[in-house]
């Protein structure tokens, strides 16, 4: 059904590589967030089991999780990915002298390709 369905999803597509992306981002990061693996990376991947493992339980008729598990175990898995998402942003710190330098807002700077 539904779960099934959800699950399919969950490890195809881009969430099914989300593991080889974490790869790529703990090289990204290691400069400016050299602790990614042992905290957000690890919180990350936490939730995703667990969503994974309620939604599994669910389809097989658990009676030990609810809905409001689910529920919750898929905000958790959203606050991790926002976490992330927001490590990748780029930093304030470099933006501001790159804005100064160009005498450019920073999103005509990014659209211009400087």
């Amino acid at each position: 059904g539904e779960l099934s369905s959800a699950r399919e999803l969950l490890r195809g597509g881009a969430v099914g590589s989300i593991r080889d992306d974490l790869q790529k981002m703990r090289t990204y990061l290691a400069y400016n967030r050299p602790s990614f693996e042992r905290f957000e990376e690890m919180a990350l991947i936490g939730a995703l089991e667990a969503f994974d493992n309620a939604m599994r339980a669910m389809q097989r008729g658990s009676k030990e999780v609810t809905a409001e598990d689910l529920a919750s175990d898929g905000e958790l898995l959203m606050k991790a990915i926002d976490d992330v998402i927001d490590l990748l942003k780029p930093s304030p710190y470099y933006l501001q002298p790159a804005e100064k330098y160009y005498d450019e807002p920073i999103e005509k700077i990014y659209d211009q390709g400087y």
